[in-house]
């Protein structure tokens, strides 16, 4: 009992958390927002930078995407390490700003951009350092589980950085039988690590966890010297799935680690919130006990989120939304 209700405390806790001294959030006020200049640049480690522009970046229900921004042509430049500002052009084929330099770890980037309708919008961030991760081991359950152990070399770059895992498309189990054979699609990533406390992920039943298509965050500071941490790949299974399958095996499965700048990880989860969004489950087959409390915390988030008003966004965009962020991933295939 006590557990359960520890559980509820700290999910809501995270959830009723908009930020603190160092990091600013916007307010969504619907169609009282002020237009103003969104800027959206993921700026990734070798890479020419990419700005992506618009205006009135918060509709619908706060969303803050690219997909909701509508464009408008800016003048922009760009700047690194305190060099000269050089200017950014249109590349039609991505619908982005961009400029011939390549990024590199440490980099100091400062980007600002103008239009004629909007006060200036202005950024700055330094960027990640490499990070080097290995595969060390992969196993496929009795309860199809898959159990993959990483290894992660000491970080180098800032301390206030985060470490992201995706686990991405097409991860999958296979099955075979003397009739025919079947694939079951991998769609969530958790861990029991405690490293993963810091950075907010929701926990459930001890398992720290997220679905596809969203990043299980842990800090960089946890990466003063090499550490593994073991995840678990699960799906949601049926009860007649779990009854009728035999001769399960890893059929594919390819992660994507990398090392994101702060910026990056306070957009994500603000933006999830923003949008009731945050998905909230467990690894298949716990215990029935362990299922209610999944549901009651369930319950409670969705309670907390709609009782959200103004929604708060991160940004770190000065004169504008949006965000600019760094990136240093790496591509594991595990199968």
């Amino acid at each position: 009992m006590k557990r359960k209700y520890y559980i509820l405390w700290m999910v809501l806790l995270i959830l009723t958390s908009c930020g603190d001294m160092f990091v600013r959030e916007i307010e969504y006020n619907g169609d009282r927002e002020p237009e103003m200049l969104s800027l959206i640049a993921d700026l990734s480690i070798n890479e020419h930078p990419y700005l992506y522009a618009g205006h009135s970046h918060f509709i619908g229900n706060g969303v803050a995407n690219r997909d909701s921004m509508v464009s408008v042509d800016v003048d922009a430049s760009i700047r690194i390490n305190g060099g000269p500002w050089m200017a950014m052009t249109m590349d039609d084929t991505v619908g982005a700003y961009t400029q011939a330099a390549v990024l590199q770890p440490h980099d100091t980037v400062e980007i600002v951009a103008s239009h004629a309708s909007y006060p200036m919008a202005t950024a700055r961030q330094v960027m990640p350092g490499v990070l080097s991760a290995s595969v060390v081991s992969y196993e496929v359950l009795p309860n199809y589980w898959v159990e993959v152990t990483l290894e992660f070399d000491a970080y180098l770059g800032n301390p206030d950085d985060m470490i992201a895992v995706l686990l991405l498309d097409e991860a999958s189990l296979s099955s075979s039988t003397n009739y025919d054979d079947a694939y079951f699609p991998l769609t969530n990533i958790y861990s029991t690590d405690p490293v993963f406390a810091d950075a907010q992920n929701p926990e459930m039943a001890g398992y720290y966890g997220v679905e596809k298509n969203t990043y299980l965050f842990f800090p960089a500071s946890a990466l003063q010297q090499k550490r593994q941490i073991r995840f678990i790949i699960d799906r949601p299974w049926s009860t007649y799935e779990r009854e009728h399958t035999t001769n399960v095996s890893l059929y594919r499965l390819n992660l994507l680690v990398v090392a994101t700048t702060y910026a990056v990880y306070r957009f994500d989860r603000t933006s999830l919130l923003a949008a009731h969004d945050f998905s909230v489950s467990a690894p298949s087959g716990l215990p029935e006990s362990e299922e209610s409390i999944i549901d009651e915390v369930i319950d409670a988030i969705k309670e907390t989120l709609g009782e959200q008003e103004p929604v708060h966004v991160y940004s770190n965009i000065e004169g504008g939304v949006g965000h600019i962020g760094g990136y240093s991933g790496t591509y594991l295939q595990v199968k």
